[in-house]
């Protein structure tokens, strides 16, 4: 049985630190232990990053973390990708921080921990900011950083069974790094108590609250949601969906008035000059050339006599 209290660490300005690998002889292992830590796969426009430190219920460590922003990284420069499911191997999701690494963590100084906690802060980021949608499928329990981890998914979809807190306080700790996420994701009421509390909720509340937008009984429902996605975003533009996830962080810190509304209409124009619709305006208008010339060839055939 998992304890949340006893193996969930929060990730904070102290709690969860990321340290650069040493450029030791032991290098290469340790780059591939980071690699092991999760795990990246492609299928056509589609990839998939799964949190695979199963023996530790997937808390993160400096290694996952850095495999993790690695991945990210190397997705985000492929034009042809449409989206990632983010998954995780094991009986739980993600469990927080390493316990190991939070005992170390113990021991740096102020500037230390504040330097790797913006590291924590830019794997969030990372997540929440990505060109494309990432799509969490949620098979079990998520505590302290891995709700921070969900809250920066686009689209989350979690099974029944799974149980979610932010147990930072229990620990005498506060969840600071993940809270420029989570509370824009299930709001500051909602954050007023479960900040303050440490409650362990279950996913109908965590669906009440926003936090994950669909529930499912099983792992082979996750599986249906992923194949269901797939055939929705099929039928999108990637990059009018890149440009719409853009608007929606643009158009939520803005008021509505004139100069909302005004710079609404200037990011629809924008996007209607951009490349791909110039390139199917200029497919039209070549496909339209030689359907004219062909006509006006044919017509040419029909008027030339032939010669004797």
């Amino acid at each position: 049985q998992f304890d949340p209290q006893a193996n969930n660490m929060s990730f904070t300005l102290v709690s969860a630190a990321l340290r650069p690998l040493p450029l030791t002889r032991s290098l290469s292992y340790s780059l591939r232990k980071a690699a092991d830590e999760s795990l990246l796969s492609r299928e056509g426009p589609y990839a998939t990053i799964t949190l695979n430190r199963t023996k530790a219920h997937n808390a993160i460590n400096p290694a996952l973390a850095n495999s993790m922003l690695l991945q990210l990284n190397e997705l985000k420069e492929d034009k042809d990708l449409r989206a990632i499911f983010l998954k995780a191997n094991g009986k739980s999701f993600c469990a927080g921080g390493d316990i190991q690494h939070m005992q170390k963590a113990a021991e740096f100084t102020f500037e230390e921990n504040e330097e790797d906690a913006m590291k924590l802060s830019n794997l969030f980021n990372a997540i929440n900011s990505f060109p494309r949608p990432i799509i969490a499928l949620i098979g079990g329990n998520v505590f302290g950083g891995g709700v921070g981890i969900v809250s920066c998914c686009d689209i989350a979809v979690s099974v029944r069974k799974a149980k979610f807190t932010l147990s930072e306080v229990k620990l005498g700790v506060i969840p600071a790094t993940i809270s420029p996420f989570v509370v824009p994701r299930i709001g500051v009421s909602n954050s007023r108590r479960y900040f303050l509390t440490a409650e362990v909720f279950d996913a109908a509340e965590a669906h009440r609250m926003g936090l994950v937008h669909t529930l499912v009984d099983d792992a082979e429902d996750l599986n249906t949601f992923e194949e269901k996605m797939k055939q929705n975003l099929a039928l999108c533009s990637p990059d009018a969906v890149g440009a719409s996830k853009d608007l929606i962080f643009g158009v939520s810190e803005l008021p509505l008035n004139e100069s909302t509304r005004k710079w609404t209409a200037s990011q629809l124009a924008e996007v209607f000059s951009l490349s791909f619709f110039r390139i199917i305006q200029e497919l039209c208008g070549v496909q339209l050339y030689f359907v004219v010339k062909l006509q006006s060839c044919r017509s040419e055939q029909l008027i030339t006599p032939r010669k004797a």
